[in-house]
């Protein structure tokens, strides 16, 4: 069982040890066409891990409910049993990694929703491997992309760095608004960091370095000492290609891309 199978069946087997500890009872019901088996706290209103079956007793979905409301792992199988998609809701919502997978049980899609809103890297995979990656803005705009052959990636269109800047005060005080999005294609290890630069003398000083699995940043920076600023780096390391980059980007207000509708939680 691969790791991604692994992690699902992990997030299902708490869930149930959960229910089971309480020591509700569970029962099976006709429901809206369906067979539904959960805990009833009345009868539309599920609570724990709820399958889902055809009338001819076929499992299709298996969703854990808190009171009612869809929040932890959901599965979807195809008719012979393997998994067909693999996601997670948050009170309600669908957040974090999307998996699709085929009939025979291989990754062939990946993508990412944050608080129902589709955003981030999508991942095509053909033979358990990557072939396309796009990542999408919360406009659903692409604004990067790669393919991918035997040796890893092949080439890329857009721009890695993608951030805004802009000067705004609070309480009379002067600060920074940094809107930056993290782009991670498969294969490549890409440490994302910021920091301060000196302008003189291009000392540096790191300041927090991000998550892997961050997709953006939506925040308020402090504004710099006179002749420091801000810089966003990417360092980049294609370990198939042999390719080892640092792209870095001195932040400036007001002179960098018009930020996107970020605030949708």
């Amino acid at each position: 069982m691969n790791s991604i199978k692994k992690f699902i069946y992990l997030l299902f087997s708490v869930s149930l040890l959960s229910c089971e500890s309480q020591k509700i009872k569970r029962e099976k019901k006709p429901f809206d066409n369906k067979i539904i088996e959960s805990s009833f706290i009345n009868d539309s209103t599920f609570d724990g891990p709820t399958n889902y079956y055809s009338t001819d007793g076929l499992l299709e979905s298996t969703i854990n409910f808190t009171k009612g409301i869809k929040n932890g792992p959901a599965l979807n199988f195809y008719p012979n049993g393997k998994i067909l998609d693999s996601s997670f809701y948050e009170n309600g919502v669908k957040t974090g990694n999307h998996y699709i997978f085929d009939s025979s049980g291989q990754l062939y899609y990946k993508n990412y929703y944050y608080y129902g809103h589709i955003l981030g890297g999508h991942t095509f995979y053909r033979n358990k491997k990557p072939y396309q990656y796009q990542f999408r803005n919360f406009e659903q705009q692409i604004i990067y992309s790669c393919g991918y052959d035997s040796l890893g990636m092949t080439g890329y269109n857009g721009e890695l760095i993608n951030l805004y800047l802009a000067s705004i005060k609070s309480d009379n005080a002067p600060y920074l608004e940094m809107f930056a999005y993290f782009i991670h294609p498969p294969t490549i290890q890409i440490d994302w960091s910021l920091g301060l630069i000196e302008e003189n003398t291009n000392i540096k000083k790191d300041l927090l370095a991000f998550n892997n699995d961050r997709v953006f940043i939506d925040t308020v920076l402090p504004k710099p000492q006179a002749g420091w600023k801000y810089y966003l780096a990417a360092n980049y390391n294609d370990s198939l290609n042999g390719i080892k980059e640092y792209y870095i980007n001195i932040l400036e207000p007001d002179s960098l891309k018009k930020k996107t509708a970020a605030n949708l939680k």
